[in-house]
């Protein structure tokens, strides 16, 4: 008969896992990967994705390459307007 792990160790030991990826492969910061992985875990609570799904963590792995890729604000971009037509920046 085989045994069966915890659960929860198995679950850490997997984000975790997913944290040294993120750090070491894709030479994301520990803040940044954390915040990625934490971003995730609320996501797959919000859809009903069972932690114990063997897919969990692959999922995870291409929900956050998915979030990467996303574009993000130009933050140079000095021609913002307000709600009021105020212009800021340059």
């Amino acid at each position: 008969m085989t045994r069966r792990g915890d659960p929860e160790l198995i679950y850490r030991a997997q984000r975790a896992g997913i944290f040294r990826r993120l750090m070491d492969q894709e030479r994301v910061n520990e803040l940044e990967a954390e915040h990625l992985i934490a971003r995730w875990e609320r996501e797959a609570e919000a859809i009903g994705r069972p932690r114990s799904a063997a897919s969990y963590w692959d999922d995870a792995w291409h929900w956050i390459e998915d979030q990467r890729k996303l574009p993000t604000t130009d933050k140079r971009d000095m021609s913002a307007e307000g709600d009021d037509g105020q212009v800021f920046g340059g």
